[in-house]
């Protein structure tokens, strides 16, 4: 979903310059940048997303109207390649840590982690998944019956049950929200918890995730919100002396995580971020 938000996006971007009838380069930038803060400020968490704004605006060209044109045509285009085929990398690569006979563990609905399993399925490997609830949102149910429509074996389990889902598991997959500069993960609620299981049993996580989940200023998005959601999702109207904390999201510590996986391969958190740092340096 964070991929097809940021295409959206950035075919907005693609009419603003295609419909513009700036003469000059300066206006059209400045109505540009208009347009980038206003929609930075809808999507203050969504890191893929403000990535791709951030991608297609740092550093432009100023040159004639028609060379500024091509420069952000050319830029929309190359980071509409890379959320429209950056699944299906993650996917390739993480398909081939799934191995015969596994029992694979996930939590939470995560696009990359259905992906990848559904092509290691295509690609002929028996296995089965062990699927935690993640209340109050059922996302577990939703993601085991993704999972059975692609005729894969899933034991489907109370969220409380995490550590009789994670002794019989050979691997962990989650997704991620956010990778913040620390190389801590934002996920779903009860995703630390299970990291933290995982290491009892000795069992390796994967966070499967593309390289532009990294966002220092969606992780800052994110604390200022305390990771918190609504209350009423979980208890409308409680006493007086109850306060309700409905955490949505947490934080996985970067000790916790074997290695995250993505389009350009898997790494340890913190040499993921060192090579993003280094490639990247428009990333924000």
């Amino acid at each position: 979903m964070s991929n097809i938000l940021a295409k959206k996006i950035l075919l907005s971007f693609k009419k603003t310059v295609l419909s513009s009838r700036a003469k000059e380069s300066s206006d059209l930038l400045k109505k540009l940048h208009f347009q980038k803060q206003k929609i930075l400020k809808g999507i203050p968490a969504k890191a893929v997303a403000r990535n791709a704004v951030h991608y297609i605006s740092h550093n432009i060209r100023k040159g004639n109207i028609n060379t500024t044109k091509a420069d952000i045509l050319h830029r929309i285009d190359e980071a509409i390649s890379h959320v429209s085929s950056s699944s299906a990398q993650i996917s390739s690569i993480g398909s081939k840590k799934i191995k015969k006979g596994m029992v694979v563990y996930v939590h939470g609905f995560s696009e990359s982690v259905l992906n990848i399993l559904t092509k290691a399925k295509k690609e002929g490997v028996s296995f089965e998944v062990h699927c935690t609830e993640e209340k109050p949102h059922m996302e577990g149910r939703l993601f085991a019956i993704a999972l059975a429509k692609n005729k894969i074996p899933v034991k489907y389990y109370a969220d409380l049950a995490i550590r009789q889902a994670m002794k019989r598991s050979d691997i962990v997959l989650m997704g991620a929200n956010i990778i913040s500069e620390n190389g801590q993960v934002y996920g779903r609620i009860g995703s630390e918890l299970i990291a933290d299981v995982a290491e009892r049993f000795d069992v390796p996580v994967y966070i499967c995730a593309d390289t532009w989940k990294y966002s220092k200023e969606a992780a800052s998005e994110f604390d200022k919100n305390k990771l918190l959601r609504p209350q009423g999702e979980i208890w409308s109207k409680p006493p007086k002396a109850v306060t309700v904390l409905n955490y949505g999201f947490e934080k996985i510590h970067p000790w916790l995580i074997t290695g995250i996986i993505s389009e350009t391969g898997i790494y340890k958190p913190h040499q993921l971020i060192f090579e993003l740092k280094k490639n990247n340096p428009w990333m924000m």
